[in-house]
């Protein structure tokens, strides 16, 4: 389950095995990532590989309201083809959930997830921006010995 700031928008990146990062709760069985304003969560667990059932939500308030996941192929959840133009116009929506990936620093591998909240026609510019993040947090990585 990702958690984001109500109005959130951008790339998100969790990078795991880090050891200063955040010990995730768990709530009715779910890993919880809140994931900060920067969109760059470091916590201390080893990735997660299981992505079926993923959720996400906005904060507001003292309530979880679900984003929707958009998939690309539109095969369990809803696509690009089935948006209202409303929804292609106006609505935020997560994209991009590949699962894990993974950084080679040295003799680590770190491994990583990402994923956009955006709107669709915001899609291809998030993306670009979040891979300058990636690329980023590599760099860091690897001038660290591995630890952002």
């Amino acid at each position: 389950m990702f958690v984001l700031s109500d109005g959130f928008k951008g790339g998100v990146v969790i990078v795991f095995d880090q050891p200063d990062g955040i010990i995730p709760e768990i709530k009715d069985g779910f890993v919880v990532y809140a994931i900060p304003d920067t969109g760059v969560l470091k916590v201390r667990s080893k990735a997660t590989r299981k992505s079926a059932g993923t959720l996400y939500y906005y904060v507001r308030g003292d309530a979880l309201v679900p984003v929707e996941y958009v998939d690309h192929w539109g095969q369990d959840r809803k696509s690009l083809e089935n948006l209202t133009e409303d929804e292609k116009k106006d609505g935020v929506f997560v994209f991009n959930d590949g699962g894990i990936g993974t950084f080679n620093v040295g003799n680590r591998v770190i491994s990583y997830r990402s994923f956009l909240v955006c709107s669709p026609t915001d899609k291809a510019k998030t993306y670009d921006s979040m891979m300058q993040k990636v690329f980023q947090i590599e760099r860091d990585l690897g001038s660290k010995n591995g630890l952002l």
